[in-house]
């Protein structure tokens, strides 16, 4: 018998194809998180091993990339494609989900609103774990509540359930927001279902250690680690904590935009448990759900971690919510559908503006416009770790040189690996002495590419501090469109020495 073809959903799921094989081909360059993925995926067996023991997150998306790449030669659009599909399995993965543990309605509501997620299109054509950590994370929480929700205790369920579980560890260390929403409702549970849960998990949890222990000891015996790290290093104004949030909720939006729809959201989900306890009409499915919801954010608030990338996990439980809020206020399908497109448009237009989110032919094009052949010139940028980047799409003839104050170019690897999340301020005595080192004297114009940003005091490498204090001139300047925000480049000219005066 030929089974019925669920149109709806295939219309989701190829809407959200197109969606994302259209940013992917918008997205453009690599970018640093992107760059070290598709370098280290690509090292000797033996060689990536031990480069993914010093690694601050765990393995898994570059081993798949690894594999991928005996078939596919790695370029910016291969590298990107295994995110695509993780992120289109997603979108299908949180329909099954929706219908299994809710009804159809919400079901296909929360596919829509996944296919048309801005940050989710973003992650679905970045080359790094989140679209494989999103799809991962649904598996898994959806063959948890089968075993401890439905009761379904079957070999099939125990085994999937145990190795998504395995999978969501070694793809980011973010997966411990979802282990411990599920410990939560295992207490909740009775000594029976923890002491089932720890059986179900202990082998991916053994196996996990292996690889936890050796990172944790590389990072935490580093001196710098706890105080230098960029994810310690986030301000705490309110703006600041809306901005990183607003990514979650629809984004990327405006400010303003942002904080009404994250308000409204809390609002109506609070007013509809709080309905639900006085009436004692409680969905226990909603409940378990917002826990699911509640420990990223509540994580990310203890930890001050106010950066998507720690609570992206938190992003299909969000969608599973606001898909069963409009079908509790809507039953009108027309209206439920318009309001998704209402509160996704503005973040995808914005999405669309922003892409390509990287592009080095601004930085080639701004060095190539002021080289000077009969002039002695050099291009230096702020972080070392750029040289990936560098070495990939830096075709100006100005030589160029990363700022990296230690000299052990032998352990190269190893310096790029374990440091750099290192995002300290670096004393201008110890950058001048590096360009002494370097003999920078000896060229007559020197380019700097370094942060933008509004206080001085908050760019870690500020080379043209130390320029201005040597009395170099600044003659003009150029933005570089790369991932991290715009840098800026500046060409400065040596000061005239006081014979040349004369």
């Amino acid at each position: 018998m030929i089974k019925k073809i669920n149109f709806p959903l295939l219309a989701i799921l190829l809407l959200a194809l197109v969606l994302r094989i259209f940013a992917l081909l918008k997205y453009g360059d690599f970018w640093w998180d992107e760059i070290f993925s598709v370098t280290y995926s690509q090292k000797p067996w033996l060689e990536s091993i031990k480069f993914w023991t010093w690694e601050t997150n765990p393995f898994f998306h570059m081993l798949v990339l690894k594999i991928w790449f005996y078939f596919f030669s790695p370029n910016e659009i291969t590298a990107r494609f295994p995110s695509i599909i993780f992120g289109v399995a997603g979108v299908w993965s949180l329909f099954r989900f929706g219908l299994i543990f809710f009804n159809r309605r919400i079901a296909y509501t929360a596919a829509f609103l996944l296919a048309l997620a801005p940050y989710h299109i973003f992650m679905s054509c970045t080359a790094r774990g989140y679209a494989l950590l999103t799809l991962l994370a649904i598996i898994n929480v959806h063959y948890f509540l089968l075993l401890f929700y439905r009761q379904e205790k079957n070999r099939k369920n125990i085994i999937i359930f145990a190795v998504s579980l395995l999978a969501l560890l070694f793809t980011h260390l973010t997966a411990a927001w979802v282990i411990l929403a599920e410990i939560i409702i295992m207490l909740t549970a009775g000594k029976k279902y923890i002491v089932e849960y720890v059986k179900y998990s202990i082998i991916p949890f053994a196996l996990w250690l292996i690889w936890a222990i050796p990172s944790v000891y590389f990072k935490f015996t580093n001196p710098l680690f706890f105080n230098s790290s960029w994810f310690f290093l986030f301000k705490n104004t309110f703006k600041g904590k809306i901005e990183s949030m607003q990514a979650l909720f629809f984004g990327p939006l405006s400010f303003w935009h942002a904080l009404v729809i994250i308000i409204l959201f809390f609002a109506i989900a609070g007013y509809t448990l709080w309905k639900q306890i006085k009436n004692k009409k409680i969905d226990r499915m909603l409940c378990i759900m917002s826990i699911f919801f509640i420990i990223p954010m509540l994580t990310m608030v203890v930890f001050n971690l106010w950066n998507i990338k720690f609570f992206i996990i938190g992003l299909p439980w969000l969608l599973i919510i606001s898909a069963y809020l409009l079908n509790y206020y809507f039953k009108n399908k027309l209206v439920i559908v318009l309001l998704i497109i209402l509160l996704t448009t503005p973040g995808l237009a914005r999405l669309n503006e922003i892409l390509p989110l990287s592009d080095w032919s601004t930085i080639n094009n701004c060095i190539e416009e002021r080289k000077k052949d009969n002039t002695q010139q050099i291009f230096i940028y702020d972080y070392y770790m750029h040289k990936m980047l560098f070495d990939r799409y830096y075709k100006s003839s100005v030589p160029a040189l990363g700022y990296f104050p230690s000299n052990d170019y032998e352990n190269w690897d190893r310096q790029i690996i374990t440091t750099n999340y290192l995002m300290y301020k670096h004393p201008d005595e110890e950058i001048l002495k590096w360009m002494e080192d370097r003999k920078l004297s000896d060229y007559d114009e020197i380019f700097v590419m370094q942060d933008n940003r509004a206080d001085e005091n908050d760019i870690p490498v500020n080379i043209t501090s130390v320029l201005n204090e040597k009395k170099y001139s600044l003659i003009d300047r150029c933005y570089a469109r790369i991932a991290d925000g715009k840098k800026i480049i500046y060409h400065y000219a040596k000061p005239a020495r006081t014979d040349d005066k004369k």
